[in-house]
């Protein structure tokens, strides 16, 4: 008893360590700059959500106007009410809950990694998440795009909940699960796991734990589901199926409607969201004329399309080692697949049969899969016109070549790696106290492999941000790879040392990192005031010394087509609107111009800005043609930003 209780206490004594080591460092590097940087405007809802819920209890039923134009889930204003209760600056509200969750992230990954590869493993499968440019990146915000958080605690309760056969952990998983789609509804791929757990190892489920889940659940989504039964479930019925069109007549909704928008440097077919706001992808609408053979190869085109291009999606943050993002997702498959094998040949009816054999059947499958997925049926089944271009060509050829060498090489080291499966399947686990580790790392690949592989199918093509709450789990085969498995074959310890250090290289040579700690050397961590907020301080100065707390306050910036797009959806949204919450919060100034555009002919002042900000995407921005007004005079200047004022003529 007392060494199980030391055994517990050093464990948790890794644990603290990991996350409060790595997650101040990353908190650190993803705040660094915080007073340089503007207002988000898509967290405007969710902040003003949670004001409402602070004032007067009134309980968040609506998130942002999400790609779809429709209302998204408005669980992040919950954890926006804490940094409210703190901070006073408005760029900061987001801070308290987006650490909590972040560290708690970490915390989920050192637990899972640990169990199933190990505390190497876990250690550095806390520094490639924490560290990296996805960790850093929800560090600092709850930008709604799905929270790593409750995929990996949902995973951790599922290996639970089949390695200790106990429904309390099933009913922890979907009860996480659910808050996180609160929070985003781009965790539906995870609730796949949960299925796909129960037809492999068929745990008896209790009823009781489940009822509790499903209260949870009911919970934690009335006021969102009440808010859709007034709406015809229009906003919920688009997040699911994908498809919504974009509002045809926003203008109507402007105050000025014959202004028109130019994009500064192209844009995605004029809207600034994803290039398919229907939801639908190229074989959702096929022609009625298409046969059904046709039709088969077009929807195989799709998948193919979507499969393809996501693959590499968190496995290709910049980094200055060339290749490196196919290095990483080698590793990670590399894992997945020698877990899955390990799982496959101890199945009863597998075990049973010579491994010899059965590398040699796996080796035979990848040689005649190599001769028949060939230039030829590529181009009959995936190119529209029966033709590829010669780089597909290559890439094919290549394919096919890998593969079948792979085949080969299988065939002549079947043997070796037999005995290699033998050494991975020995009991050394039992000495770090892990005797159950190959049956956790099936678990595990199922958790890991099946979300992954529902996400690529699904998921548009070039939505890569729609993939980043993968990473946290993806992160941990990568460790394996360096970690464990150079371990299990006894490798010298040097050899998994600097193996961790490359990877280590791999993932943190993204230049944002080397600019954020220049910038810290070079200002300070918090960094030098941002120009609009300064432009904004400005303005409110000169209201203050009038005694006022209302204006007409205009602006003419670069904003992204969206913000003045969705006003029809929701009058908050317009060019300019989290500029009116810095004030609103800040300063306790209300903003009387409520246009669209950002501008009306009453405003007393008005912010020009003149170019984009360094932070600012320019493929996504729009101007407006806003024709000179001579009665502005500007009366200060902040960087790109001019703050003007009206003069008004004698007598008026």
């Amino acid at each position: 008893m007392d060494f199980r209780s030391a055994f517990v206490r050093k464990d948790s004594i890794h644990l603290i360590l990991a996350v409060l080591v790595i997650g101040t460092i990353g908190v650190l590097l993803a705040l660094q700059g915080w007073n340089s940087r503007s207002m988000i405007f898509d967290n405007l809802n969710f902040i003003d959500a949670a004001d409402q819920l602070l004032k007067d209890g009134t309980l968040p039923d609506r998130g942002d106007v999400s790609s779809y134009w429709v209302f998204a889930t408005p669980g992040p204003a919950w954890f926006m009410v804490p940094g409210m209760l703190v901070f006073s600056d408005p760029r900061l509200y987001e801070v308290i809950g987006s650490v909590f969750l972040y560290a708690g992230t970490l915390a989920g990954i050192f637990l899972i990694a640990r169990m199933c590869f190990g505390v190497r493993c876990a250690y550095l499968s806390v520094a490639l998440f924490g560290l990296s440019r996805i960790g850093i990146f929800y560090a600092a915000t709850l930008w709604s795009i799905g929270h790593p958080f409750f995929y990996i605690w949902a995973a951790y309760f599922c290996i639970r909940w089949i390695k200790e056969q106990n429904s309390n952990y099933l009913a922890a998983a979907i009860s996480v699960w659910s808050i996180g789609m609160y929070v985003d509804m781009v965790l539906a791929p995870a609730a796949f796991m949960f299925p796909a757990l129960w037809l492999i190892y068929r745990p008896r489920l209790k009823l009781a734990p489940l009822a509790v889940a499903a209260a949870i659940t009911a919970v934690t989504w009335f006021p969102y589901i009440r808010l859709q039964v007034e709406r015809d479930f229009v906003d919920l019925k688009s997040l699911v199926m994908r498809q919504h069109d974009r509002p045809v007549d926003f203008k109507q909704a402007w105050c000025q409607p014959a202004l028109t928008a130019h994009a500064l440097v192209g844009d995605r077919n004029d809207t600034g969201s994803e290039s398919l706001l229907s939801g639908n992808d190229s074989t959702s609408e096929l022609p009625a004329q298409l046969t059904m053979y046709e039709g088969i190869k077009s929807r195989i085109r799709g998948v193919y399309g979507k499969f393809s291009g996501g693959l590499l999606y968190n496995f290709d943050q910049p980094s200055k080692i060339p290749g490196s993002e196919l290095i990483l997702l080698i590793l990670a498959l590399a894992t997945l697949v020698g877990v899955a094998i390990r799982a496959l040949l101890s199945v009863r009816f597998v075990a049973g049969l010579d491994r010899r054999f059965c590398l040699a059947v796996l080796a035979w499958l990848a040689i005649v899969f190599a001769l028949l997925v060939n230039e030829y049926t590529v181009a009959h089944f995936l190119s529209v016109n029966g033709s590829l271009s010669s780089s597909t060509v290559a890439s094919i050829r290549i394919g096919q070549t890998i593969l079948f060498i792979c085949g080969l090489l299988l065939l002549w080291t079947r043997t070796m790696l037999s005995g290699f499966l033998d050494r991975m399947s020995s009991n050394r686990s039992a000495e770090n106290g892990n005797p159950d580790s190959a049956a956790n790392q099936a678990m595990f690949a199922v958790v890991a492999a099946v979300p992954w592989f529902v996400m690529l199918m699904i998921a548009e093509h070039g939505t890569d941000n729609r993939f980043w709450w993968l990473w946290s789990i993806q992160v941990i085969p990568i460790a394996a790879a360096v970690t464990y498995i150079p371990e299990r074959l006894g490798w010298p310890r040097i050899t998994a040392s600097l193996a961790s250090i490359g990877v280590l290289m791999m993932l943190l040579t993204y230049p944002e990192l080397g600019s954020r700690l220049e910038a810290w050397s070079g200002s300070g961590w918090s960094g030098p005031r941002a120009n609009d907020v300064e432009a904004l301080d400005y303005v409110a100065e000169q209201m203050k010394v009038d005694g006022k707390k209302t204006a007409a306050i205009g602006y003419q910036i670069f904003f992204q087509n969206y913000m003045a797009v969705s006003h029809i959806v929701d009058p908050r949204y317009k060019v300019g609107g989290e500029l009116d919450l810095f004030l609103r919060d800040r300063f306790g100034i209300t903003n009387l111009d409520k246009c669209a555009e950002g501008i009306s002919s009453e405003d007393e002042y008005r912010i020009v800005q003149l170019t984009p900000r360094l932070t600012q995407t320019r493929s996504y921005l729009q101007s407006l043609d806003i024709p000179f007004d001579p009665r502005y005079r500007q009366i200060k200047q902040f960087g790109p930003y001019q703050v003007l004022k009206v003069e008004r003529l004698s007598g008026n």
